[in-house]
């Protein structure tokens, strides 16, 4: 038999045999990262032998960086160190844990220090013998670096991923601390579209001679308190000289002149809102264990008989399935892949049709109800889009029961399993760029995604007992936002007087009064179903505008002709002109930058903008670049007539036709045409958005910065809980709650001065849960239509008959 490591052996099924064979394994080289993988994984190989193969490895790869490390091994040691820190007045820190991405509950494994004039040094806190499996009494304690990290606190602190050691230190060290740079967001800022890990920012930008090390995996099997401290130092301690390196390249960046809108963003926005999510996260969100444990055998219940539904569905087509398993093509066996006999479609079909399987829910569509093909890139498909397509009852059937099981799994089971065992709350995690315009994403589990029409599944976030939640969302945020962008008088004029926005587009897009388009007249308060449609009409039109969709997305969602659509966008920027204005202008310049900028300097990189609409390349490829034709080829002066005839061609093209004939034609000739313009198209509709939504974004952190910050909401006993794109959420002592409320809409509406000149306004509310309004509206809207309260019991299983009473009482 082949070895792993290369050498041949035989082996036998014997005890004394096997051990044979793993004692060679100790003389052997591991040769690849699957043969390491297969080793460390092995339950017959011993730890020992598993140190000793992560040794050898960390030594091999990280050996040359010895010299340059230190392990610190007693109190005096570190004093030593943090006083150099302190006299340099800057220092890089980062963290290990037990194996655990949860700070809450990890132990501190150990911390990495770099100072410039210093060794990269590693602080060993909980590595333990791995005989007696006893912590080793030389190392540092947690207290001590407590004591010695208070004393940083005017020495600049680096990190890279700071919210994370942030978090283990306080939680493990109980220390603040004020973190003055963290690389992972400067990476970010810099470049939103770059991978901003600390190896391959270090290789990108400081040494890109380095070797590309990747020996994380050695560890995964492994207790880190296991590992040799001094082995463990080398792994690790050198992530704070890197970030160290990356913190002199970044500011670099940042002092250059064309940079200083960006800086001001890192250390103005991005910066300070570390701190205030990195709390929220471990102030966590309390979670009506009672409430959830109801809702999810209400849901369950619902999936049952869904269920149900589904079989006898399945069962009226069991003579139809029964009768195409006797054709030849149900049993019709083809080669696969591999060359050998396949299974017929008939064999691949369980009895009863298994629908959970893409492979038989196919075949009983296509083969045998002989649905027609709906997408014709993906014929055989049983997608969403592609089952909403097909008018069939089972299809129907099996939308609702995946889109229940998706709310099931993914909310309604879960968010109880996400309750921390330490404090019984919920810890859920927020990514400050967790998209390119600079939003919040949030994971662990995702609190920005519940699906908006479940408003019952947010009613288990409530508040701590004494408490009460408090929220406040911006009014119309991004409409407000692209009025102060484009600067339309008649847009800035309905903020300023107080006017429905919405109701006043239509007024001038349909030539009538603004009180016609109103659901309600002000005067009569009659309800009005056509001002009611031409304001949902402007404010679809105004969002595709904003949100760069074409004519033909706003006339689907406007649920009229593409023409119709496209007369009133039309007639939208006749009435509004600086909006279109505003659009080309955008336009215009990220074509010459490949970027836009927000208000407050956050950049979006579009690069495509700096294509050429055709590429015109020659078959023979080079890699030069020529500047005047804007392509890359090896080129003669033979080809470069050529090049320039056929861009002339492409540029009398109108349709799409003429284009595939012209490049046909170009190949023949040894040319390659790249068509750049759906790249272009697609990057100019994310313009606008990306300067909005960006906005957005930086005007709700710069909220967050002075809510976490404002003294009296401080003493109030305020704390923020969750952000959600325009709305912050947090909670107060029942006592404090309306001075609370006012504070909060207060200070997010000062987050957008002085930048911004339209005016903003902010709704704040309280109330015991989340969504608890709008659930209280729905459950008594149901109730008013028939009066059956026992009905509302059935159909609210989730809340008690007291709750119910109440909130129809109310």
């Amino acid at each position: 038999m082949a070895g792993l490591w290369g050498q041949e052996f035989e082996l036998k099924n014997t005890k004394d045999k096997v051990k044979k064979t793993i004692d060679l394994t100790k003389n052997l080289k591991v040769a690849s990262e699957k043969d390491r993988s297969k080793y460390l994984n092995s339950k017959s190989v011993s730890i020992t032998d598993k140190l000793r193969l992560i040794k050898d490895e960390v030594l091999r790869i990280l050996g040359v960086y010895a010299q340059n490390t230190i392990v610190i091994r007693s109190k005096q040691e570190l004093q030593n160190y943090i006083d150099a820190s302190i006299k340099n007045g800057i220092i890089a820190i980062d963290t290990e844990t037990n194996n655990s991405l949860d700070p809450i509950s990890c132990k501190l494994m150990g911390a990495c220090i770099y100072t410039p004039g210093q060794k990269n040094a590693y602080i060993p806190v909980n590595h333990v013998d791995l005989n007696s499996r006893e912590r080793f009494d030389w190392q540092v304690t947690e207290d001590e670096i407590k004591e010695q990290f208070e004393r940083l606190n005017n020495t600049n602190i680096l990190m890279h991923n700071g919210k994370f050691d942030y978090q283990v230190i306080k939680c493990t060290c109980n220390i603040a601390l004020d973190i003055y740079w963290d690389t992972l967001i400067g990476a970010k800022v810099l470049d939103e579209t770059e991978r901003a890990g600390l190896k391959s920012q270090y290789i990108s930008k400081i040494d890109p001679t380095i070797e590309k090390y990747s020996i994380d995996k050695l560890f995964e099997k492994i207790e880190y308190a296991l590992v040799d401290p001094e082995i463990f130092a080398l792994y690790a301690a050198t992530d704070a000289y890197m970030t160290y390196k990356l913190y002199e390249y970044q500011k670099a960046e940042f002092s250059k002149s064309e940079n200083a809108g960006l800086y001001n963003l890192f250390s103005t926005v991005e910066m300070p809102v570390i701190p205030v999510v990195a709390e929220m996260e471990l102030t966590g969100v309390h979670i009506d264990v009672e409430y959830a444990k109801r809702l999810e055998q209400k849901y369950q219940s619902i999936f049952d008989s869904l269920e149900k539904e589904i079989t006898e569905e399945l069962h009226k087509y069991d003579m139809v399935v029964e009768n195409w398993r006797l054709t030849p093509e149900a049993n019709e066996q083809k080669l696969n892949r591999n060359g050998n006999m396949g299974k017929s479609k008939n064999e691949q079909l369980d009895t009863p049709v298994k629908l959970t399987s893409n492979t038989q829910l196919a075949i009983l569509l296509y083969d045998i109800l002989k649905q027609p093909i709906v997408d014709k890139k993906n014929p055989r498909g049983t997608g969403e889009d592609i089952l909403q397509q097909m008018d069939l009852p089972i299809c129907k059937l099996i939308l609702k029961q995946r889109g229940l099981l998706k709310v099931l799994n993914t909310y309604v089971k879960k968010l109880p399993e996400c309750i921390s065992e330490v404090d019984g709350r919920l810890h859920a995690h927020f990514n400050q760029f967790g998209a390119d315009t600079g939003r919040f994403s949030s994971s662990d589990p995702n609190l920005q995604n519940i699906p908006s029409h479940n408003n019952e599944i947010r009613m288990m976030f409530s508040a701590t007992p004494g408490y009460v939640m408090l929220g406040s969302d911006y009014s119309q945020q991004e409409p407000r936002l692209l009025s102060h962008y484009s600067q339309d008088h008649n847009m800035i004029d309905a903020y300023t007087h107080g006017k429905d926005l919405y109701a006043m587009i239509a007024s001038k897009v349909y030539k009538n009064n603004y009180e016609d388009n109103l659901e309600f007249h002000p005067v009569t308060r009659e309800m009005q179903p056509e001002g009611k449609h031409r304001r949902t009409a402007m404010k679809t039109l105004l969002l595709g505008i904003m949100y760069g969709r074409g004519v033909s997305s706003i006339a689907e969602q406007l649920n009229c002709s593409i023409q119709e659509a496209e007369d009133i966008k039309r007639g939208f920027f006749d009435e509004f002109p600086n909006v279109e204005t505003w659009i080309n202008d955008t336009h215009e310049s990220a074509h010459k930058t490949g970027y836009v900028e927000d208000i407050w300097g956050r950049r979006r990189r579009l690069p495509n903008l700096l294509k050429q609409k055709y590429e015109i390349t020659t078959q023979k490829k080079s890699e030069v670049f020529n500047p005047l034709l804007h392509s890359k080829g090896v080129y003669s002066s033979e080809s470069t007539k050529l090049i320039n005839y056929y861009r002339d061609q492409l540029e009398k093209c109108k349709w799409k036709k003429e284009v595939d004939k012209v490049k046909n034609e170009a190949s023949q000739k040894g040319l390659i045409i790249t068509d750049n313009s759906g790249r272009i198209s697609q990057a100019e509709r994310q313009c606008v958005n990306a300067r909005i939504q960006g906005g957005a974004a930086t005007m709700s952190k710069r909220a967050m910065i002075r809510v976490a910050t404002n003294q009296e909401l401080k003493s109030l006993g305020f704390r923020l809980l969750i952000p959600v794109h325009d709305e912050l959420i947090g909670e107060v002592p029942i006592e404090n709650v309306e001075r609370a409320k006012d504070l909060l809409a207060q200070e997010m509406i000062n987050a957008a001065k002085p930048e911004v000149t339209v005016p903003i306004k902010c709704d704040a509310d309280d109330f015991p849960c989340w969504y608890y309004d709008v659930y209280t509206s729905e459950v008594k809207e149901e109730y008013h239509k028939n009066n059956d309260f026992e009905t509302l019991c059935k159909n609210h299983p989730e809340s008690t008959r007291e709750q119910l009473e109440k909130i129809i009482a109310v």
